[in-house]
């Protein structure tokens, strides 16, 4: 029997709540995946031994079928030109015709999901570059933040399999001076966070509560993780969070991101007045629990 997937709020619920799995969204998996691929170990969490070894596996979810149901690749790649490398997660996508080699069924399905993944907001601010030469061709997403991180979706001909393929990739550089090590988070350097001295009560626990408990990651199920983590919030006059930390981490990136995420977007809570009555920033701290009952 399958183990019940649950969250909560550890101070504002005393019993778990149920979960119910997520629509596959291609949206959400690359999110997954970007936030991943901002640690300071890439993509380890998809498989632990990833963190040690130049090779390993990731299974994707519903919103990428993949090319008979194979697994993805992560690898550890060296760039001798520049003495750069890379830590990669590679998909091969599952084409709409029988033949692999055909052209048609794999710019169909590279259109399809070009056109899906344009519309992830996570995406939106994101560099866009488009590439074509004879059957090989692309369209790749650069991170803000510098040339840390890139998506790509090609199409390209694979000499080792004797097929042109379509994939689905996501490449993080790695620093060149610690070969296929770690380095500091990509975080966004200089945030500057509004303060706040007086902690305020949460307003409506138990309805924003189950909210939270409904907004544990689909991916988590499928690769059996729980945690507890820690969070701070920053509330707004509106009695809105307007930021979020991590005071504790569950050991997993997803879960940390999305306990903040999901305090951002659910939470409400009466907002904090200074001493002649005037709204003000205010904090609240508390504990979300991931966990399989």
């Amino acid at each position: 029997m399958f183990k019940k997937l649950t969250a909560g709020c550890i101070i504002a619920l005393s019993s778990a709540l149920s979960f119910a799995n997520a629509q596959a969204d291609i949206c959400k998996e690359i999110e997954w995946w970007i936030v991943e691929g901002l640690t300071d170990t890439p993509f380890s969490s998809f498989d632990s031994d990833f963190k040690h070894l130049s090779q390993g596996r990731y299974r994707a979810g519903d919103s990428l079928p993949t090319h008979k149901n194979e697994d993805c690749l992560l690898s550890k790649n060296g760039d001798i030109l520049d003495d750069r490398d890379w830590a990669s997660l590679t998909c091969r996508l599952s084409t709409s015709g029988a033949d692999t080699g055909r052209q048609e069924p794999i710019r169909a399905t590279y259109n399809s999901t070009r056109d899906q993944l344009m519309r992830c907001s996570t995406l939106h601010e994101w560099k866009m570059s488009e590439f074509e030469r004879d059957s090989d061709y692309s369209t790749s997403w650069h991170y803000p933040g510098g040339g840390y991180l890139t998506l790509q979706l090609r199409v390209t001909s694979r000499a080792d399999l004797g097929a042109t393929v379509l994939e689905l990739a996501i490449n993080r550089l790695m620093s060149p001076s610690n070969r296929f090590g770690s380095e500091p988070t990509l975080a966004e350097a200089g945030k500057t966070r509004p303060q706040a001295s007086q902690n305020v009560l949460p307003k409506g626990a138990a309805r924003w509560a189950k909210r939270i408990a409904g907004d544990y990651p689909e991916i988590a199920q499928r690769l059996g993780w729980e945690g507890t983590v820690g969070v701070r919030v920053i509330v707004g006059i509106d009695g809105k969070p307007i930021d979020c930390v991590v005071t504790s981490s569950s050991g997993w990136p997803i879960l940390d991101h999305t306990a903040c995420e999901s305090m951002k977007r659910f939470a409400r809570f009466d907002p904090a007045k200074d001493e002649d009555g005037n709204p003000e920033y205010g904090r609240y701290t508390t504990s979300i629990r991931y966990e399989f009952e």
